[in-house]
């Protein structure tokens, strides 16, 4: 029971080691005067130092007290060495700069990257031979230091992770001690006499309280005490009014999913806030007094018992609305609600109230085995009945039924499992305290709830945000609306960046249990700061250091890199391209090739970020071409086949082409693939690749003109003159054929039904097709039957008579 207090300070253990990464970064840097005193001296204190705390790790029955104590100790040495070899590199880069202006000149027949000794002119001065002397005993000096401070560091790395190891080791010893067996007549004895010395202290000490010159201590708070009276009753107060006019309506019949939402709010705020901090404030006015030790402990457990039932209550009555299923936005059927309702608030009191009463007959010291034993067992046999109902199925039955009827539990599988976990945790602490193992018992009671506490807050938090930014940015609200005003977005326009900020809190909700969870179950603070800090600035893993800092420094250069590159390309295409007078091709051109060199050199400056060394270029090349020739072959063939495209233009933006069994307009030529848009505005994905490796047919690659083929068919004895003239009238009284070439007429030949002709002739531009073929037939058949000329008509086929 002794880690309460802190498992709750646990909660916000996010905070604090966000504060350490950035005293880490702190402590990373070369501290200011490092080196100021003499490295002998800094040096030969190291020493002594890791010395004392060699020798005295190596003592038996240290407490956790004194191993932390040698801990920091060491954590001193290994930053205070960290610092003074980093300032000593700084001076060594400075030194060996002036070095190599001293150095002689290398042999003449030195081949690049060959090391040859330098051997100074005969004619060189004496004073600069004597400057490059000291300047190399100098540069060996630091060197040293260098290595020193670097060896000390180590060794204090050393001598933490035994000490890390040391306190693991302790800790697990304090578990698994056994105390008094509960049921043996002497544990119940000497419980007997402890409980009677507990009584007398708690007595005595009250009564020094309220007799000696401490109770000065609360009387001089009573300002504090008054500023907090204020500021509870105007909290209390302005909640209250909110809650008159946003509160659950019982004249709303059936409210929004905003309405409840907010009404939840302010009904789980109301209830918990003003008590809380009327709590809170009385703690300060309380510990101003100086108080003793055992009531301190009394009144800080009883503390956080009450705050934990107030939250508790006030959430759960707030979520699940038992009694108002109108207003619940919870998905509970009404059974499930009030049932977990009921559990959530017994249980929370419950703890209350035997927490207090353990804090009250358990003073933290003297040590009084027999009586936490008798105590913890009674705690824990209590609570766990208490806890294992509030976890069945039947209290997380959904509202939303299924097709047979039946109501399965909310959270699927993954939540039964977890329940089950919670149920086999609890009942191993009531086994352990049955056998003996109360440290055990109530460090696994102790870490399940304030586990469950803080996966309950995060959920809460994650729902209470996710709901805000809905309603914050829905079109219907004033914020959504002066949003979308601001951001010149329609009405109705969805905001992208909604999605964003919510995935960015689910991840530090989850980043912040991923360091409080660990805490809670008795994992050092210290250990979680470190391992969070080498994940940010550098995990080693082989001969590579993995950052996560650094890999989001790259993104980040990555993405502005790219919005920088499609600021770049919006200026070209509207500013610059169009002032210019170019092809319209070619701006596209100009266009693509600036969109593939934009996102290399983006890749690299992201790359670049990340601190990947180039001097292995030649391996990611080959890992590469490996990977090519395995299975990127046909990504590599097409992006490749993209680039000869653009640059040797065998087809281009807006050229009519046919390719295999589509045929359509050029809309975009993009990296791995063209899109072609047909004539009824499908789209096609063709692989670049297939513009170089098969017969394509581009209709407007020299121009757009293209030929439109009109045959007929007259019957004979029809006047030839007549007929060539009625198609060359339908030709060239057309506004989209063109005149040059002009058009012409083909006598095909001579068929049994009668003669067919052709009007072959060049439209202006192609994507007028299929209009200027309508227009044509039109015309040849107004023409042929204002001369007088009918149309052969092609006589049926003979069907043989069916057999009799």
């Amino acid at each position: 029971m002794d880690t309460l207090t802190l498992a709750a300070r646990h909660l916000l253990l996010m905070v604090v080691a966000l504060c350490a990464v950035a005293s880490g970064v702190a402590a990373q840097a070369p501290q200011p005067g490092a080196l100021e005193r003499p490295f002998t001296v800094m040096l030969a204190g190291w020493t002594r130092t890791l010395d004392r705390i060699a020798d005295v790790a190596t003592r038996p029955n240290l407490v956790p007290a004194e191993i932390e104590q040698l801990r920091l100790e060491a954590i001193e040495v290994r930053d205070s060495a960290a610092g003074a070899a980093a300032a000593a590199r700084e001076e060594l880069v400075s030194l060996r700069t002036l070095l190599g202006k001293l150095e002689p000149a290398a042999p003449p027949d030195a081949k690049p990257g060959e090391r040859k000794p330098r051997e100074a002119r005969a004619d060189e001065p004496d004073d600069v031979r004597q400057e490059r002397e000291r300047l190399r005993a100098q540069v060996a000096l630091i060197e040293g230091r260098v290595r020193q401070a670097e060896l000390a560091g180590a060794r204090a790395e050393i001598l933490i992770q035994q000490l890390g190891r040391l306190r693991g080791e302790t800790f697990m010893r304090t578990l698994l001690r056994k105390t008094p067996s509960p049921f043996a007549p002497a544990t119940w004895q000497q419980a007997w006499v402890d409980l009677g010395d507990v009584l007398v202290q708690q007595r005595a000490a009250a009564t020094m309280w309220f007799t000696n010159d401490s109770l000065g201590g609360p009387l001089s708070s009573a300002p504090v005490a008054l500023i907090g009276a204020f500021v509870t009753v105007g909290l209390w107060w302005s909640i209250r009014r909110l809650r008159q006019r946003y509160g659950r309506d019982s004249g709303i019949a059936e409210p929004t999913y905003r309405q409840r939402v907010v009404a939840a709010a302010l009904d789980g705020v109301g209830s918990v806030a003003a008590p809380v901090l009327a709590l809170l404030f009385l703690m300060v006015v309380f510990r101003s007094g100086n108080p003793g030790a055992a009531t301190t402990w009394f009144v800080t457990k009883s503390a956080i018992g009450l705050a934990i039932a107030l939250l508790a209550s006030g959430i759960g009555e707030s979520a699940l609305a038992p009694f108002r299923p109108v207003w619940r936005i919870a998905p509970f059927d009404d059974n499930a609600a009030r049932m977990l309702s009921h559990r959530v608030r017994r249980l929370a009191w419950g703890y209350a109230i035997l927490i207090s009463i353990y804090a009250f007959l358990a003073p933290p010291y003297p040590d009084r085995p027999a009586l936490e034993a008798l105590l913890i067992l009674l705690l824990v046999a209590i609570a766990v009945p208490l806890t294992i109902p509030v976890f069945r199925a039947e209290a997380w039955s959904r509202g939303q039924a299924d097709e047979d009827g039946s109501h399965r539990p909310l959270g699927g599988r993954v939540w039964a499992a977890g329940r089950h976990l919670i149920t086999l945790i609890a009942l191993l602490a009531l086994g352990a305290a049955v056998l003996g193992y109360g440290n055990l018992a109530g460090h696994l009671y102790d870490s399940l709830l304030f586990s469950l506490i803080a996966i309950a807050a995060a959920m809460v938090v994650r729902q209470a945000v996710h709901d805000l930014v809905e309603t914050a940015s829905a079109p219907d609200t004033p914020s959504g609306r002066w949003m979308r005003q601001a951001m010149g977005l329609a009405p109705d326009a969805p905001l992208r960046g909604r999605l964003l900020l919510l995935m960015v809190l689910d991840l530090t909700l989850l980043a912040a249990l991923s360091v409080v969870l660990p805490a809670i179950w008795g994992v050092p603070s210290d250990d979680i700061m470190d391992w969070l800090w080498r994940l940010l600035t550098g995990l080693k893993v082989g001969g590579h250091t993995i950052s996560l800092v650094a890999i989001l420094i790259g993104v980040i250069v990555f993405v502005v890199a790219l919005a920088a590159l499609q600021l770049l390309r919006r200026a070209l295409r509207e500013r610059v391209l169009p002032s210019m007078e170019i092809n319209q091709t070619v701006q596209y051109t100009i266009d693509a090739g600036l969109n593939y060199v934009g996102i290399i050199a983006a890749a690299l400056l992201g790359i670049t970020a990340l601190g990947v060394d180039f001097s292995n270029l030649a391996l990611i090349v080959g890992a590469l071409s490996v990977g090519i020739g395995l299975g990127l072959q046909g990504i590599a063939n097409n992006t490749i086949s993209g680039i000869i495209l653009l640059v040797e233009r065998p087809i281009k933006v807006g050229d009519w082409v046919t390719v295999g069994r589509h045929e359509g307009s050029v809309k975009r030529i993009n990296i791995r693939a063209t899109e072609l848009q047909t004539s009824s505005r499908a789209s096609v994905i063709v692989p670049n690749s297939e513009f170089l490796q098969t017969a394509v047919i581009n209709w407007t690659y020299a121009d757009n003109m293209s030929r439109v083929d009109i045959a007929i068919t007259v019957v004979h004895g029809s006047d030839l003159a007549k007929v060539e003239a009625a198609l060359l009238k339908a030709a060239t009284d057309n506004p989209l054929v063109s005149t040059t070439p002009k058009p012409f007429t083909v006598f095909a030949r001579i068929a049994p039904n009668g003669l067919e002709w052709e009007l072959r002739c060049f439209l202006r531009n192609i994507a007028t097709t299929p209009v200027a073929r309508t227009q044509l037939n039109h015309a040849v058949l107004d023409n042929l039957a204002a001369a007088g000329i009918a149309i052969a008509v092609t006589a049926p086929a003979a069907v043989p008579a069916p057999p009799a």
